[in-house]
């Protein structure tokens, strides 16, 4: 019911790797003498990964078929993730190695592999519940979002202006409109 079979998903991610690493030389050739425009990049093209990384995300979590194990279908997607992540991490180069790096890491990697675990199968039971792909997520991050404002302010020292202050408001007369 929630298969997209005209979709290869599988060869997706494929396709624009090649894409990814050619933009990436090139803009590290523009770059290489101005930092402004290296934070400029880096702050939108930031951007840019987080929210096409989203789309993809959303599609597999939607179109993971209901009668998989979601423990195996997460299980598969954190092999394929280690392995990626392990094949991306000579691109980042330190004075440690790899294996050394891990000698600065503290409780963060366990408690976020923990959200993480949290987060892949939340997803997953919610498009499983009959959440379309256009509002599950709309009305996750939204309630995130005004959770992650006290936390922010409280703990980050994060401002909290009038224009924030109106926008929490509008999105949450928005979870209402959306959940009528």
């Amino acid at each position: 019911m929630h298969a997209l079979p005209e979709l290869n998903s599988g060869k997706l991610h494929l396709l624009l790797l090649p894409f990814i690493f050619i933009l990436l030389v090139v803009v590290k050739t523009i770059c290489a003498k101005n930092r402004r425009l290296i934070f400029m990049f880096m702050y939108v093209f930031s951007i840019v990964i987080v929210v096409a990384s989203n789309v993809l995300y959303h599609i597999c979590q939607k179109s993971t078929p209901n009668n998989a194990n979601p423990f195996t279908a997460l299980f598969t997607t954190y092999v394929t993730a280690a392995i990626l992540t392990f094949a991306a991490s000579h691109f980042y180069k330190t004075e440690a190695g790899f294996f050394q790096s891990f000698k600065g890491l503290n409780w963060t990697s366990i408690v976020l592999a923990i959200s993480i675990v949290g987060l892949e199968l939340g997803y997953m039971l919610v498009y499983r519940a009959g959440w379309n792909i256009s509002v599950g997520s709309l009305v996750a991050n939204i309630i995130l979002a005004l959770i992650l404002i006290p936390i922010g302010v409280m703990f980050f020292k994060e401002g909290f202006g009038l224009n924030k202050i109106l926008g929490s408001i509008l999105c949450i007369i928005g979870l209402f409109l959306i959940n009528k």
